[in-house]
Order: C-alpha cells, then structure tokens, then sequence
C-alpha cells in the first residue's frame, strides 16, 4: 500500500529539522516525480548516490529506500548539492541539483566557520537564521526555479564495495 511521507517523518528519523534535510526532500521530490510519473514511487525499485552529507545521506535513504547494505545506497564524496536517483527496473537514471547561487553565499562561509570552531554564539544564531530563510524560501518558489533536473544516458549501477553486502530478505516474494 501507498504511504505518505511528510517533512515531519523526515525530521523524526533525522533528528533534527534543517536546510540539508529541506534541500535533499526538495531535490529527491522531482527526481522521484521524474522517474515514476504515475506517482507511486517503489522503494524496493531505487537506489540513490548521494555525498557523504549526514542530512542529504538520511533524506536520500528514507525517500528513496536506498541501503549501502543492499547495494542500492551510495556515497559520492565529490559531489556538491546533488543527486542521482535510479530506478532498477527501467536502467533509468535523473540526476537533480541545486543551481548555482541559489544556496547563499553567508550561510555557506557561516556553516564552514561553525563546523572548524572558534565561533560564537551570536553567529550559531545567525547561521541557523539564515538556514532558515533559504529553506523557507526554497520551499516558496515551483522547485524547478532552484533546481536542474535531468535524465541522465544509461548507465551500469555497481554498488560500493561494503563488507556486508547482502540482498533484502523482506522483499524476495514482493511480486507473488
């Protein structure tokens, strides 16, 4: 059966609530919308590269269903503020990503400063302000103004190398 998922899901499994978890649900809301256009989204049918981002890594992993463990969840160090999504059944693959600028420019230099230390106080508070009017922001606009959308040529899906790779167990008999 169909399930809805809601910002409100995505911040109980996070943690918390923030712009990396606003930005990843907005990305992965139109790469999903791309690759099942008749809106039900298969979870055991999709895979997601992602960066190493906790915030995009869990939003990534709940929409989409994706597992490093599985085989369909992986890690791209090198990339910024996007995401491949596949859908395994079709070999096809949408690549979405923030544009450039869209993202500001003082929130980034104060995310860098707040992640190294020495800060204060009052520019945690700032930072988390600032955070907060992009995502509001973000939210308030159709997402194709924010962000590039596009199907991406064939390609093979290897998964990461992980010790422990395994298929799922609970989905051996879905189509029975």
């Amino acid at each position: 059966k169909t399930k809805t998922i809601t910002l409100n899901d995505l911040v109980k499994m996070h943690g918390h609530p923030c712009d990396g978890l606003i930005t990843a649900a907005c990305a992965l809301s139109l790469a999903l919308q791309m690759l099942y256009p008749d809106a039900i989204i298969d979870r055991t049918d999709t895979g997601c590269i992602t960066n190493n981002s906790p915030c995009f890594g869990d939003v990534a992993a709940y929409l989409t269903g994706g597992r490093i463990r599985f085989g369909t969840q992986k890690i791209n160090p090198e990339m910024k503020s996007e995401f491949i999504v596949y859908r395994f059944s079709t070999k096809e693959a949408v690549k979405v990503a923030l544009k450039p600028g869209v993202f500001p420019d003082d929130v980034a230099a104060l995310e860098r400063k707040i992640r190294a230390g020495g800060f204060s106080q009052e520019e945690l508070r700032r930072c988390q302000k600032l955070q907060w009017d992009y995502a509001r922001n973000l939210m308030r606009h159709p997402l194709t103004e924010s962000f590039l959308v596009e199907r991406m040529p064939p390609f093979e899906w290897k998964p990461d190398t992980y010790e422990h790779l395994g298929p799922r167990g609970d989905i051996v008999n879905k189509n029975a």
